[in-house]
C-alpha cells in the first residue's frame, strides 16, 4: 500500500524542521557548481551550432579570411564552453551524490540530523555524472519528438539517482534498470506528485531563495516517496486477515490428524 501525498510531503517538512535552511544552503551550492547548462545540453548546442555554420559557410560569399576566424573563434567558444561544462557537471554529480544520500538519511530517520554533505561522495562522480548524461540526453531527445516519451523515460529513471546514492559502486546502467523495475505502476504517481509542487515554484520564484527552499523540500519529499517504495507500508488489516486464515488452515489441519488418528484407533479395537 502507497501512502498519500499528502503524507509524504507532512513528514518530509516534519524531517526538514529545523535543517530547512540548512538543506537549502547545499541546494544552492550544487546549482552554482553545476549551473543551469548540462553536459547533453552542451553537446546539442555544439551540433546545432556546427550545422549551423557549415550552413552559413556554403550559403554565404564571405572571404575565406574572415571565413576562417569565424570558424575559427564559434569552434573554440563551443569547445570551451564544453570543457568547462563537462569539468563543472562532473564535480557536481559527485556532490550530487552526498546531497541524495542526505536526503534518504533523513527520510530513514527524521529524528537525527544527518550526516552526509555535499562531498562527501564525491570520489564517486563517474556513476552520477554518466547517469545524468544518459538521462538528460534521451529525455532530450525523446522529448524532441514527442513530449510523452520525454515524460514517461524522466519518471521510468526518476529512482535512479537515489540507488546510487545508496549504492555509489551502483553502474549507471544497473541503477536505470533498477529504477524502471522499482517504477512499474508507479510512474504516474511520480509525475503527478512533481506537478504538485509548480505551484510552489511559481509563487517562490519573485522571492529569489525561495526556490532553493523548494527543491530542498521536493528533494526531500522524493527521498521520501523512494523510501516507501523501498519499504511498502504494510496494510494491518490484510496482515489480520492473513493471520486468521492461517489459523484456520492449521485448526484444519489438527481436526484432520485428530480425526485419521480415531479411525485409526476403531480399526485397531476392531481386530
Amino acid at each position: 500500500m502507497f501512502p498519500k501525498f499528502s503524507q509524504i510531503k507532512t513528514e518530509a517538512r516534519q524531517g526538514l524542521s529545523g535543517i530547512w535552511s540548512q538543506a537549502a544552503w547545499k541546494e544552492f551550492i550544487v546549482c552554482l557548481v553545476r549551473g543551469e547548462t548540462t553536459v547533453a545540453a552542451c553537446i546539442i548546442e555544439a551540433i546545432y551550432a556546427i550545422i549551423l555554420l557549415v550552413w552559413i559557410n556554403t550559403t554565404t560569399d564571405a572571404k575565406p579570411l574572415v571565413a576562417g576566424i569565424t570558424n575559427t573563434i564559434v569552434l573554440v567558444t563551443i569547445l570551451v564552453h564544453l570543457i568547462i561544462s563537462l569539468v563543472r557537471n562532473g564535480f557536481a554529480s559527485g556532490m550530487k551524490i552526498g546531497l541524495n544520500h542526505y536526503y534518504l538519511e533523513l527520510a530513514e530517520n527524521p529524528r537525527v540530523q544527518p550526516r552526509s554533505g555535499c562531498f562527501s561522495h564525491v570520489i564517486y562522480f563517474i556513476n552520477q555524472f554518466t547517469l545524468s548524461f544518459i538521462k538528460d540526453f534521451y529525455t532530450a531527445l525523446l522529448t524532441c519528438l514527442c513530449i510523452i516519451p520525454g515524460i514517461i523515460s524522466q519518471t521510468k529513471w526518476g529512482m535512479a539517482e537515489f540507488v546510487i546514492a545508496e549504492e555509489p559502486d551502483t553502474k549507471a546502467s544497473e541503477a536505470m534498470t533498477e529504477s524502471s523495475n522499482m517504477m512499474e505502476g508507479l510512474k504516474m504517481k511520480l509525475f503527478l506528485f512533481n506537478l504538485s509542487f509548480i505551484p510552489l515554484w511559481l509563487i517562490s520564484i519573485p522571492t529569489l531563495i525561495g526556490p532553493f527552499y523548494v527543491q530542498a523540500y521536493w528533494h526531500a519529499s522524493l527521498a521520501k516517496f523512494y523510501y516507501y517504495i523501498k519499504h511498502p507500508i504494510v496494510d494491518k488489516n490484510a496482515v489480520n486477515k492473513l493471520k486468521s486464515l492461517e489459523a484456520e488452515k492449521f485448526s484444519f489441519d489438527d481436526f484432520l490428524t485428530e480425526y485419521e488418528e480415531k479411525v485409526a484407533q476403531k480399526q485397531k479395537s476392531k481386530k
